[in-house]
């Protein structure tokens, strides 16, 4: 259809197109109706594909809700999952990549690395109550027992390990300073990391990369 305009009344109804200059040429005997029936159907098409996506999208109000639209439809988020997940196993892991952890160690990216036998910080004795604390006031750091975080990619750490574009797409969850425990606080300073100082029995933190749909915690 581009580089044609109507000749006239006669060759519109006979599908005649005359050759706008600086466009190749190009013979046609279709008639203008079966463009018009191909618009038309491409049009309704996507009218109802639309409507799929917002009608599925409507749910039933509840308190505390927040606002829902089509981008939460249970369609789209299938196939937002299907394509995370193609990303995910396409480029890999990276976060126990000995060749990402050395670029970005050259980089400054990185901690500086303790010996493993390096003390903690800290003093870790006596840092669990020897009953339950009834307030947080006599709370421990030993007394933690499960971790948990929500929050977006800076929580999810993406791309923390990434040395191009594409690895920005892996959740480096095990490296994530609020709840990653890949390794040690001697690799990598985290608050879990920290808290198994206190209590080696700590439960909840990711321990390499993984995403939201899989199981990679203690």
């Amino acid at each position: 259809m581009m580089g044609f305009h109507q000749k006239s009344q006669v060759g519109r109804s006979s599908g005649t197109r005359e050759p706008v200059p600086g466009y190749p040429e190009v013979a046609t005997n279709t008639p203008e109706w079966f463009w018009q029936s191909c618009i038309v159907f491409l049009t309704n098409t996507m009218f109802r594909s639309t409507t799929l996506i917002l009608l599925t999208a409507v749910v039933q109000h509840c308190s505390g809700q927040a606002q829902i639209t089509a981008l939460d439809s249970p369609l789209f988020v299938a196939q937002f999952r299907n394509f995370r997940n193609l990303a995910f196993n396409f480029i890999g892991t990276t976060g126990d990549n000995a060749n990402k952890f050395k670029t970005n160690y050259r980089q400054g990216k990185v901690q500086p690395q303790f010996p493993a036998d390096a003390p903690f910080f800290c003093n870790t004795t006596g840092m669990r109550s020897p009953t339950v604390p009834t307030s947080v006031d006599a709370l421990r750091p030993g007394d933690i027992d499960v971790v948990g975080a929500i929050g977006d990619s800076l929580t999810a750490g993406n791309g923390a390990m990434a040395t191009n574009l594409l690895e920005v797409f892996v959740e480096n969850k095990g490296l994530s300073w609020s709840i990653g425990g890949q390794g040690t606080w001697r690799q990598f300073l985290t608050v879990p990391n920290i808290l198994k100082e206190y209590n080696p029995a700590l439960y909840g933190y990711p321990i390499m990369d993984t995403l939201s749909t899989r199981k990679a915690s203690r």
